[in-house]
């Protein structure tokens, strides 16, 4: 039941989707999206935070400081594939932030800005993939770019179309098309 709703909420999301009809007003600039900062000052920024929640139980292991991750095993799930060394790992923002900015958070106020590209609050927003996965989508929309792992289209089109409602960000024909492509592998 779970999933049928899930997949009945995503469908309504892609729906009800605005079309994009204006080009951002503000160029981009990665800077105006500070990301992994420390919210709650524990000395974990959010990369680090995603980093522990996304490890296998079990395995994390922390610098001296708890600060850092020293090692883990974490499923990637773009690839299917199995990492042990975190330097080989990204977190990745469901919905780059230079999609996010085109498609209206360049209206957004920079402390605005901050909390999306930090937003550790909604699971998917932001997650432990391979880097090369993680390069190769860069700031693609689904309709440039899916997960290598098919398995994992169903939930990756569920994560996309929730952030952007949340967010209250907009989308293309192209876009809608390529979740739903991808609503479609859901079982």
């Amino acid at each position: 039941m779970r999933l049928r709703n899930l997949l009945v909420l995503a469908v309504v999301v892609l729906i009800s989707l605005a079309s994009m009809g204006h080009t951002p007003k503000v160029k981009y600039d990665r800077k105006l999206y500070r990301h992994w900062i420390d919210a709650d000052a524990d000395c974990q920024d959010a990369r680090v935070e995603v980093l522990i929640r996304d490890a296998k139980a079990g395995t994390i292991q922390l610098t001296a400081d708890g600060c850092r991750v020293a090692s883990g095993e974490w499923f990637d799930p773009y690839t299917g594939q199995t990492i042990t060394d975190p330097t080989k790992l990204d977190v990745d923002h469901m919905v780059p932030l230079k999609a996010a900015h085109d498609a209206g958070g360049w209206r957004w106020t920079p402390d605005r800005k901050r909390e999306y590209a930090n937003n550790l609050r909604y699971r998917l927003h932001l997650v432990a993939v391979s880097a090369s996965a993680n390069r190769q989508k860069g700031d693609k929309s689904p309709d440039r770019w899916r997960p290598e792992n098919r398995d994992y289209w169903c939930a990756y089109a569920q994560a996309w179309a929730t952030v952007k409602f949340v967010e209250a960000l907009t989308g293309t024909a192209a876009e809608r098309t390529a979740l739903k492509e991808m609503l479609e592998t859901c079982r």
